[in-house]
């Protein structure tokens, strides 16, 4: 739900502070999660990679070797990339 704050109004301050801490204590908990996940793969290799990729992204893999991309996709994902944008990705 979308949440309007005007400043001139009576509470605003502590409307946006609590939005702000609200902010913080999601962001914390998706750096939480995020860290799992880093820690999952780390300890779980390819196992974790195919596991979490099944769970996220609803793609049915067997093995990681699935998940790699040829250098030929890569080079013609570039091709199509405005200049300024390939320049800041090389």
């Amino acid at each position: 739900m979308l949440r309007r704050l005007n400043t001139r109004h009576a509470g605003f301050a502590a409307a946006f502070d609590e939005l702000l801490a609200w902010e913080a204590r999601e962001a914390a908990d998706v750096a939480a999660q995020a860290g799992a996940i880093v820690e999952d793969v780390r300890a779980n290799g390819d196992a974790a990679l195919v596991r979490l990729t099944q769970r996220f992204d609803d793609v049915p893999v067997a093995a990681a070797a699935q998940l790699e991309l040829p250098a030929s996709a890569f080079d013609a994902a570039l091709s199509e990339l405005p200049a300024a944008d390939r320049t800041a990705l090389e």
